[in-house]
Formats: C-alpha cells, structure tokens, sequence
C-alpha cells in the first residue's frame, strides 16, 4: 500500500531530512512529531538512505527471514528482503523508544504527500526502492520528492489510530485525497492485485480520476530494471519536438513485461484477500457503498465490475500495440477497454507495418463513452487509408473528448480522412494537436474543412500540414477568419507549403485572436515567401 501529493517539484525539492539510521544508529532521537499522517509521505532521497541501512545491517547482523511459515531461518539477501523484515528488523526497533512512525524519526518537519503509493508488502525492497527512483526521474520530481508509503507513514506500535474501520476515515484514504497521482507497484506475480486494500486503492485513483487530474503509474521490476506504464506523458517526454513525445514514451513501455500485464488483467476485487477478514469485508462495502460496512458483503456487484475493468483496461492497453505486432487475436482486449470506464489512452504505432484499417476499426470501436483524453501517433504506417481514419473519426464523434493528439502524417490518405477527423471534434475539445503533413493529396479542401469546425471553448492548438504542396493561402485565410476567441497558445507548421505567398502569411497574422499567449510559426522552405 502506499504514496502520494500534490506540490511542485521545487517545492519538493526544498524539503530537508535528518540522515537515516544507517548514520546515527537505531537510537535515533531527532526527529519531529507530525500530526496530520497525510504529512508524513518519504521522499526518495530518505528512501534511498534506508536501502544503504539496510544493505549494511543485511551484512553485518546477517538478518533471516520473519515468514512464520519458513521453518527454517533463511538469510535474507538484498533481492529477498522485503517489507515485513524491514519494519520487524528496522523500522521498529529505531521507533521503539519514540513509537512514532519512520517519517518521524528522519524528518524535520511535514512532509506533504505527492505520491501515493499502493503495493504488497511481500515484494523486495530494493527493487520497490528502485521503482521510485525511476518513477521519480522519469516525472522529473526531483529527489526531494515526497511519496507516501503506509510502512514508514504510519505508526507500527498504534495501527489501530491510523487503519480505521471505516476505510473512508484510514490514513490510507487521507493520503490519497492529497494526492497528485498514485504509484501502483507491481510484483513479479501481480500478487498486490489480490490484496484488498490494494484494490481499495485502485478504486479510490480511478474514482479520483473522473473528476480530477490524479494520475495512475504502474511500475513493477523485472529484468534487473524498474518498468512503467505511465499515465500520459511524463516530463522525462518532453524533450524536443512535441511529435517525438508518444515514440519517447513507448521505448520506456515497451519493455513492460506483457505476462504481468495479463496476469494483472485476472484481478477480481470481490475475490481480494486481508491480514484481517474485517477489512476485506469493509472495503467491499465501502466500494459498493453499503450503509452498513459489517454487513456480508455481495459475492457480485456493478461497482466490482467498473473496478475490475478499469483497471484490466490500464494493462490491456500497455499491452496492445505488442499484440498488434505479433498479429494476436485483438478480442479480450478490445473487449476490456470498451467495457472500462479510463478517461485516458495514449497510443502510438508510427512507422508500424501491421496496424490496418480493420485494426484500426477494431481499435475505435473500443474507445470507451468516458474518454477525454486521447493521443494516437500513427506516422507512417503503411496500410492505413482513409476508411481506417473515418472509422476513428465515428467514434470519436460522440465521445467527451477534451484533449485530442493525432498524428496522421505520411500516410496515403486524402482530404477525405481529414474532412472526417474535422466533422468528429465536439464542442468539449479544449486541446487539439493534429499532423497531416506530407502527404501528397491533402489540399486546401482539408484546410478548410479543419478552420470552419473549430471548437469555440479550443484553448491550444496545433496544427501541422508541412509538405502538404497543395496548401495555398486559402487554407491560412480560413484559419485566420476561425480562430477561436478562448485560444491562447496556438503552433502552425506549413514547411515546404510553395504556394504560400506573403499575402496569406500577414492575412493570418492579422486575424490572431487577442489573448494569444503563446504563438509558433513554421514557414520554413516556403519558396514565395520572403522576409
């Protein structure tokens, strides 16, 4: 179980810590007291100074085993030690004295929660230790970062403070109601998954996520390295030009091991397991929303089913693209997504030479009611025409969709793939980036038809047609006359457009909206134009 907040990485980057235990010992009496358990999340450097404890106790005490059901003592290495040794061997013996939490014992002051961080205490804690690590630089958090981890957040010697009955009222759930995002950290087995309040947590992020901005990370370590699925691109994306980002975020992806993903595709939260029966019953009620949490919980519920098929459908999308290449039956997945409730997917198959127009349909068909964010990169990929992009275009239309990312450039398409994307955008859209360029046949046709049917509430835009050769200056003259007047950051890219001329050029500058912050402007290779 585990981590989460919501402040800025320079802020996060300011908080101090006192050393850890490996230090000054286990009779630590620095320190502070912090009331509120939302306030006592770790940061990755304090984590960082726990794992070098621990490798030097592993050494020098040669610690065994604390699985009561090891008949014999096993020593614990730094692959096999895991968070019920740490906490009986560490984080209780230095909080003895104090019996506060570990947080307490190493910070000097609140510690507000970033990340929440959700896992099975089974799982190593050098390979969870690296997992945050790489989470925290893949996000660009800085190692002052705060993630909140239940072990080290609440105090082992007065659980019965902290865990509450009602699982609306534990330090878990107040942890998480602070938190930006939550780290969902994997074993080898997806064993987490069968741990209720893992799940519990899993409800309360998705739960958080129709509403808010909460992000979902899933990251677990497999291969001697930590692997994730993030939600959306990641600051650690960003680099250069904004069409590379989804490329940058597959490469990290792509490596996720694909078993893991569909081991943690057959997690049944009615079927979770607790160290105490009375929590499990509990948290079913609360997800159902039983009045009486003691009350035998339902063996089936349509609240268990939007859990379920949520979260299969976070794993069913890291895996796709994988089963798109080795030419799997696309069924159970499909299947999953349009049957869950995510409210973002980002997707990228440039340069692929599988995805078709019957993959394609498939894919569409499966965009669930509740999405609102959606990014497909589909460069280059060779077997696409236009009746795969009208397909999207289709679906897309009745979705509440508020962020749109579609790149669609060198592809054999035509004005009539471009005209179906412009007729999909709703008047929810709020963020439109979208690529057609070079391809040979896209004409001012496509131009217009984009410039009439922009969404009024549009705050950013981007739009690239470069090396589109039949683009003249109606397009820019359309553009100009339908810019919306809520637009505030807007990117054109019209490279290698010949039959641009001057004219066109200050016709649309002319046009800008007023309260344009933050304009790009892309004529390079442009023969007629001159300075």
């Amino acid at each position: 179980m585990g981590s989460g907040a919501s402040h800025k990485a320079s802020d996060a980057d300011s908080a101090e810590s006192k050393p850890g235990p490996a230090q000054v010992g286990e009779e630590l009496e620095s320190g502070c007291v912090i009331h509120e358990v939302a306030d006592r999340a770790i940061t990755v450097q304090q984590l960082q100074d726990l794992t070098s404890c621990i490798a030097t106790k592993l050494k020098e005490e040669g610690w065994t085993t604390t699985d009561p059901s090891v008949a014999k003592p096993v020593k614990l290495k730094k692959g096999t030690v895991n968070l019920y040794d740490v906490v009986a061997k560490l984080v209780k013996p230095a909080t003895e004295k104090r019996r506060c939490s570990y947080v307490e014992l190493v910070a000097t002051g609140p510690q507000t929660t970033r990340w929440f961080v959700s896992h099975w205490w089974g799982e190593p804690v050098f390979h969870f230790v690296a997992c945050v690590v790489k989470h925290s630089e893949q996000r660009r958090l800085g190692y002052a970062s705060t993630y909140w981890v239940c072990a080290y957040a609440n105090n082992q010697w007065e659980l019965a403070y902290d865990v509450a009955a009602n699982p609306a009222e534990s330090s878990f759930r107040r942890a998480l109601d602070v938190a930006e995002g939550t780290l969902s950290i994997l074993d080898d087995a997806a064993r987490a998954y069968e741990r209720v309040w893992c799940e519990y947590e899993v409800f309360v992020t998705l739960e958080k996520a129709k509403t808010t901005a909460h992000l979902f990370d899933i990251y677990t370590y497999h291969k001697h390295q930590p692997r994730g699925i993030t939600d959306g691109i990641t600051e650690g994306d960003r680099r250069g030009a904004s069409w590379w980002w989804e490329d940058r975020k597959w490469s990290r992806e792509k490596n996720f091991p694909v078993e893991l993903a569909e081991a943690a595709m057959q997690a049944q939260v009615q079927l979770a397991m607790a160290s105490v029966d009375a929590d499990r019953i509990h948290i079913l009620n609360s997800i159902v929303g039983a009045h009486d949490l003691n009350a035998v919980p339902p063996l089936e519920h349509e609240r268990y089913d939007v859990v379920n098929t949520t979260l299969h459908a976070r794993f069913a999308l890291a895996a796709l693209k994988l089963m798109v290449e080795a030419r799997r039956s696309l069924h159970r997945y499909v299947q999953v997504i349009s049957n869950s409730q995510v409210t973002r997917i980002n997707l990228s198959f440039r340069s692929d030479q599988v995805l078709s127009d019957a993959t394609l349909q498939q894919l569409a068909a499966a965009l669930p009611a509740t999405l609102k964010d959606l990014c497909l990169n589909m460069v280059d990929c060779t077997l696409l025409t236009d009746q795969g992009i009208q397909a999207l275009a289709l679906a897309l239309e009745p979705l509440p969709l508020e962020s749109l990312h579609l790149d669609i450039a060198k592809n054999a398409l035509s004005d009539e793939a471009v005209q179906a994307v412009a007729a999909s955008l709703g008047e929810s859209l709020q963020h439109l980036w979208f690529s057609v360029g070079h391809i040979t046949d896209i004409s001012d046709v496509s131009g217009e038809s984009l410039a009439t049917v922009l969404p009024a509430r549009l705050e950013s835009m981007f739009l690239s047609l470069a090396g589109c050769r039949k683009i003249t200056g109606k397009t820019l003259e359309s553009l100009g006359r339908s810019f919306p007047l809520k637009l505030s950051h807007l990117e054109l890219m019209f490279g290698s457009c010949h039959l641009l001329d001057n004219a066109a050029v200050q016709a649309l500058l002319s046009q800008l909206p007023e309260g344009l912050l933050d304009l790009r402007l892309d004529f390079w290779g442009c023969s007629q134009l001159t300075e």
